[in-house]
């Protein structure tokens, strides 16, 4: 059930929070003591034929603005896909440019419909379920001083899997 229609961009929010690898271990933490739905039906995508599958790195962009210290990332989806976000240690701007679709956030529990054009904020600890009705260009904007993507995912992402075992996260090995 959609509770809310947003077509407009949200305010943006300014959580208290640690910074770094501090950050990280709060995330990790809570990610642990939540009730894992995200992780169960995550799991349950593995079931999926590989054939019936994305590949991320095949449907997404990567754009540098090295002088202004800027990181964009495109990623245009196909209607019909469910898509599980990774957990955001950041705060910054997203973009959907194009297309419709629901959105669960895991971190605040809400449900929300977004039809393009639609500008947010994501806040740190942020992961969503989306399921894309109508194909949806979505972009992310990260301050960073970086070009490498690896780099750039570790400086930006939390380092974790969903365990498949029995649901809860564990971190993975570097």
């Amino acid at each position: 059930m959609i509770t809310e229609l947003v077509t407009q961009p949200l305010p943006p929010v300014k959580p208290i929070l640690p910074k770094g690898k501090d950050l990280e271990a709060v995330l990790m933490g809570v990610m642990k003591n939540r009730g894992g739905v995200l992780d169960r039906i995550q799991n349950m995508m593995h079931a999926v034929p590989e054939d019936r599958q994305l590949c991320v790195s095949e449907i997404t962009d990567h754009f540098f603005q090295p002088d202004l210290d800027i990181y964009a990332r495109r990623v245009i989806v196909p209607a019909g896909t469910m898509v599980i976000t990774k957990i955001h240690l950041s705060q910054h701007p997203f973009l959907v440019k194009r297309g419709h679709c629901l959105v669960l956030d895991e971190a605040n529990g809400t449900e929300v419909e977004i039809k393009a054009p639609y500008v947010g904020i994501t806040q740190p600890g942020t992961r969503r379920l989306i399921l894309i009705l109508e194909e949806v260009e979505w972009i992310t904007f990260h301050l960073t001083d970086k070009t490498d993507l690896e780099e750039i995912e570790k400086e930006i992402i939390l380092d974790y899997t969903p365990s498949l075992e029995d649901n809860s996260y564990q971190e993975l090995e570097q």
